[in-house]
């Protein structure tokens, strides 16, 4: 076996150590694991609420949409003028 596969294999033993260093009170180590699960890091800016995040999308969209209507529009009105 590879050195990765043997590694690999003793991912169920490491959970386990480590929830019986939580158990014990390992603040170092309490730290450590939620630094590198991201928990320890400055929040994105910006919307996170899904249903505030579509809604902002949905309004984006038309407004896109409207826009570009819009611009069709004066091209038409403009082919109108110049008949």
């Amino acid at each position: 076996a590879t050195a990765r596969g043997r590694l690999l294999a003793l991912t169920d033993a490491a959970v386990t150590a480590v929830g019986k260093a939580f158990s014990r009170g390992d603040g170092r180590l309490a730290l450590r694991v939620l630094e590198k699960l991201g928990v320890a890091e400055k929040p994105v800016e910006g919307v996170v609420d899904v249903e505030a995040l579509r809604h902002a999308l949905g309004l984006k969209k038309r407004r896109e949409a409207a826009a570009k209507k819009k611009a069709e529009l004066d091209v038409f009105s403009e082919e109108l003028m110049g008949m």
